[in-house]
């Protein structure tokens, strides 16, 4: 008589093997690409998707917001004016990214 431990290792055994199976079965998913030609669902499209979400609205509206508070902690003292400069440095080069790829390598970004 087999006890609940051994029925329950068999159960999730059984699971990974039909997950294993599902995964293979299935190269669109196991490898993150769309097997028709366009990137519609492939790693690059995610990545671009990203580049979007930082340069619209909401990047630029999460940028503004951290200067502001980093520019209140600076005057109140709570922040020092060094940090205060390289949180607005590192904004700008995020921002510039786009111009500073597209300098380096000629390609234009998504």
């Amino acid at each position: 008589m087999k006890t609940a431990l051994d029925l329950n290792l068999i159960w999730q055994g059984l699971f990974v093997l039909m997950v294993t199976i599902f995964i293979t079965a299935m190269p669109e998913m196991a490898f993150a690409t769309d097997t028709s030609g366009d990137d519609s669902y492939g790693i690059g499209y995610v990545m671009c998707n990203a580049v979007g979400f930082f340069f619209g609205n909401a990047g630029k509206g999460l940028g503004t917001i951290a200067i502001a508070v980093i520019g209140v902690g600076a005057l109140f003292g709570k922040v020092s004016w060094g940090l205060a400069t390289i949180v607005g440095v590192g904004i700008g080069i995020i921002f510039g990214s786009r111009s500073i790829f597209k300098a380096m390598s000629g390609y234009s970004s998504c």
